[in-house]
């Protein structure tokens, strides 16, 4: 279901009882005026304003929304009103509803000041100052007596009952503070900078308690936090697709969650109330879109809202209700009953359970005593690959000559740390934006290859080998060397070409110091080791050494 904000100051938000889809969208916000777009200088203009800030009240009744235009709006989806707040003449940084009274609000703006309404009678109650850069974080005590508003330059604790100012932690100017925040169920706040350090204050006297470090270097770079509803956890990440969650007690890392790797970087995180699931669940708002909601203790994605087309730019979920407020990239607010969702979580994993018993219970094929052998070698190999903390040369010789051949599964990885492969992809990419080669303009006349997709890949595999060595364009036996390896690798060009590249490197060297005439001391090598070895077929191949037959046709 879709609304229309702004075309009233105030109105009702369902004009029928909402029905909730499986995906657990409950409505749609649209703050626009519900008209066509218009036209104006002979250009498409758009009604819609887009909405920059979102936050969920501590229960999941209201919902505060600020757009770009400065507009600050207020939604009750119990009493099923909405209410244009307040009207500024500057965009807001960060909304919080979840205080001591319901009707307040804290909003910061760009003119670095924080104000508090009351959503009700829309009276500004205060404004507090006191910092020289945009507010980027406003944490709220579990108590709701206290406010830690941060900037980058310093962190401010304010007294939301007299509204005043009670301590000022002043930062380094050489480090930049990304966030403030109060440890829940407790009297202790976690600041968090730009260089990775995390240090944990004492709220009433500001003194320094300790601060979380790793005994190793970390290999993400630090941008968003949030702890747990009982303070026990930190969750952090930045620009990787890796997730740190430190135990606060012990002060260590004590997991680390890996999503997808199309995820370059997590945007924002929050942990879900843990009454709507027997486990605890973390957001992650990636910056492909994605929303991902993981499973900590399975260190597993359950659930994801936003596409590639829809993406999610920004969520705030109720501490204690069941509500989603995500904005998305074209500006509007989704609101998610997590509830439904969790439902159809829970579903999906009874259906999988029962598909998995009914599997048991079916009779089982009779095994052969040779099939069981195989198995047993194939899964004995595969223990030895996984096991195998580095795979040594020796340790994979062994493999080898017990069993004849590498796994299945892991051939491709065995053969590329043998070959010690650099996987270098900017050098390949560079390769690959010169296009196709003029000697291998056309070489579906001469090699007829009835896939397509494998002749695009074989032609890039020449093309690269061809603009990285130019001297392999004048002999003839490189499409016969580099087809097995395009075939084979086609999924994964980039070790396709490097593994051609280190043969010719390794075991080539010498083949072209007669160029465009054959490798007379290669062939003379060969014509030595037939001549000693087999009499009778050194006769046949002096035919063929005079025909440069072997030369084309080594590999």
């Amino acid at each position: 279901m879709q609304v229309f904000l702004r075309k009233k100051r105030s109105g009702n938000i369902f004009v029928k009882k909402p029905d909730v889809g499986p995906d657990g969208l409950l409505v749609e916000i649209i703050n626009s005026l519900r008209c066509p777009p218009t036209y104006a200088g002979g250009c498409l203009q758009s009604s819609e304003v887009i909405f920059t800030q979102v936050a969920v009240s501590a229960d999941g009744d209201s919902i505060a929304a600020g757009d770009v235009h400065g507009n600050l709006f207020c939604v009750n989806l119990v009493k099923n009103r909405f209410h244009l707040v307040k009207h500024l003449s500057m965009p807001c940084s960060r909304i919080s509803i979840s205080l001591k009274r319901k009707t307040d609000m804290l909003v910061s703006l760009s003119d670095y000041s924080v104000r508090c309404f009351n959503t009700e009678t829309q009276e500004q109650l205060a404004c507090l100052r006191g910092h020289q850069t945009s507010i980027v974080n406003i944490s709220v005590h579990s108590s709701k007596r206290y406010a830690l508003i941060t900037s980058s330059e310093t962190a401010s604790l304010w007294n939301l009952d007299t509204l005043e100012r009670k301590r000022k932690l002043s930062i380094a100017q050489n480090v930049d503070l990304l966030a403030a925040l109060f440890i829940p169920n407790s009297n202790s706040m976690l600041t968090c900078f730009k260089d990775n350090s995390m240090l944990v204050w004492d709220a009433e006297s500001m003194d320094l308690k300790y601060e979380l470090r790793s005994s190793q270097s970390l290999d993400v770079t630090y941008r968003v936090f949030t702890c747990n509803s009982d303070g026990s956890s930190v969750a952090c990440a930045g620009k990787s697709n890796l997730i740190h969650i430190w135990d606060i007690p012990s002060q260590k890392i004590h997991r680390v969650l890996q999503l997808a790797p199309e995820t370059k970087q997590v945007k924002q995180l929050e942990y879900l109330p843990k009454h709507l699931y027997p486990e605890e669940v973390l957001l992650a708002v990636c910056s492909n879109g994605v929303l991902r909601l993981i499973d900590i203790k399975e260190s597993a994605e359950i659930w994801t809202i936003g596409t590639y087309e829809h993406k999610v730019v920004q969520i705030s979920c109720a501490e204690a209700g069941s509500i989603l407020a995500c904005i998305m990239d074209s500006g509007n607010i989704n609101v998610y009953e997590m509830d439904v969702i969790f439902k159809q979580i829970q579903a999906s994993k009874l259906l999988e359970q029962k598909k998995m018993h009914e599997i048991e219970q079916q009779p089982r094929t009779r095994v052969t005593k040779v099939q069981r052998k195989a198995t047993k070698i194939k899964d004995m190999i595969t223990e030895r690959v996984e096991n195998s903390k580095t795979l040594s040369h020796v340790r994979l010789r062994e493999i080898l000559k017990e069993y004849g051949e590498f796994p299945e599964k892991y051939r491709t990885f065995i053969w590329k740390t043998i070959l010690r492969l650099p996987e270098n992809y900017d050098s390949y990419s560079a390769l690959l934006n010169k296009g196709i080669h003029p000697a291998f303009a056309e070489i579906h006349k001469v090699y007829p290859i009835r896939s397509l997709k494998l002749l695009r890949v074989f032609q890039r595999l020449l093309s690269a080998v061809a603009y990285w060595a130019p001297v392999v364009t004048e002999s003839t036996f490189l499409p016969t060397l580099a087809f097995p390896f395009a075939k084979l690798l086609q999924n994964n060009q980039l070790i396709a070409f490097e593994v051609v590249a280190t043969i010719l490197v390794n075991w080539t060297q010498k083949w072209f110091d007669f160029i465009p005439n054959p490798p007379l001391n290669i062939l003379s090598l060969i014509e030595n080791v037939f001549s000693y070895h087999d009499k009778e077929l050194f006769q046949v191949t002096q035919v063929l050494l005079t025909e440069n037959f072997m030369y084309q046709n080594t590999f």
